[in-house]
């Protein structure tokens, strides 16, 4: 993945994490990935990841599952929300493509009667 700053496109390292924000690792094998940022919504990552490297077995590829997170230094984390689709192309070809959610999403999660902010109890955000 490519992050232009200053005019520039300098590569990004995407590691995969376990839900509890664990890493398990780069993630390896990104054949595009592309960050759309949202000014008044939740950012979206776009990845297409193939299952070989070069002949060889990509290292995260059987992890990439539903709710598993993502995480790109100096941008943040990442919720992978639904099944990553796997695509089996007639050239041998095997990739999995997913839409990876910014990490507010999982507000979406809470329930909103239990919810607390700035409350000053141990349950407050």
């Amino acid at each position: 993945m490519f992050i232009f700053q200053k005019d520039q496109a300098r590569p990004k390292d995407i590691y995969l994490a376990s839900p509890n924000n664990q890493i398990i690792g780069l993630l390896d094998g990104v054949a595009s990935a592309r960050l759309t940022p949202r000014f008044n919504d939740i950012w979206e990552l776009n990845v297409v990841v193939d299952r070989y490297v070069d002949e060889v077995p990509s290292q995260q590829y059987d992890h990439i599952l539903q709710y598993m997170e993502l995480h790109i230094p100096e941008i943040g984390w990442f919720r992978i929300n639904q099944l990553p689709k796997e695509t089996f192309e007639s050239n041998g070809r095997v990739y999995k493509t997913f839409t990876a959610q910014g990490y507010e999403c999982i507000l979406q999660d809470a329930d909103v009667t239990s919810f607390y902010a700035n409350t000053g109890d141990e349950l407050s955000y």
